[in-house]
Parts: structure tokens; C-alpha cells; sequence
């Protein structure tokens, strides 16, 4: 039986004995991921981070864009999932 530590931290490193799953990194990752396109105003920046994304974390950005009505930051994102498409 595998048992779960729940750790309430909110700011700094994570604490050394609590080691994430897979899922908890991914969503870690994928949190620092949109919160750095959502903040980035820079265009060319937010091009290149939306590079460094992974797609499923683009698919997954595009429903708190078009919430919030950032239409150029979800032509962005679909102008990368469109080239990554069409690279394939």
C-alpha cells in the first residue's frame, strides 16, 4: 500500500523528503510553463517558449487563453501546434 505525504509549502524549493510522482512533476512543469507564457509581453519571447513547450502543455494552455481573450497569445500557440503538425 503506498501512502501519500501531503506537504502544505507554497513558496521555495520543495522540502527534501517529499518525493513527486511523475504526475505531480509533470503538473509542477507544466505549471511554471503557462505561468511564464502568461507573463511573458514580450511576442518574440512568448514565440520561443511556446517552442519550448511541450504539445500536450499547449493544448492544455489554450483553454485558460481564450478565458482570459489573449487573442494574439492563442494565435501564437495554435500557429506552433499548426508547424508542429504539419512538420509530421
Amino acid at each position: 500500500m503506498e501512502y501519500t505525504v501531503t506537504v502544505t509549502k507554497t513558496r521555495g524549493r520543495p522540502k527534501n523528503e517529499v518525493q513527486f510522482n511523475s504526475a505531480t512533476r509533470q503538473r509542477v512543469a507544466r505549471g511554471k510553463a503557462h505561468s511564464a507564457f502568461l507573463t511573458e509581453s514580450n511576442i518574440p519571447k512568448s514565440k520561443q517558449l511556446a517552442a519550448e513547450m511541450s504539445t500536450s502543455n499547449l493544448i492544455a494552455l489554450l483553454p485558460k487563453l481564450m478565458a482570459k481573450k489573449w487573442r494574439i497569445a492563442v494565435e501564437t500557440v495554435c500557429d506552433e501546434l499548426v508547424g508542429r503538425v504539419n512538420d509530421n
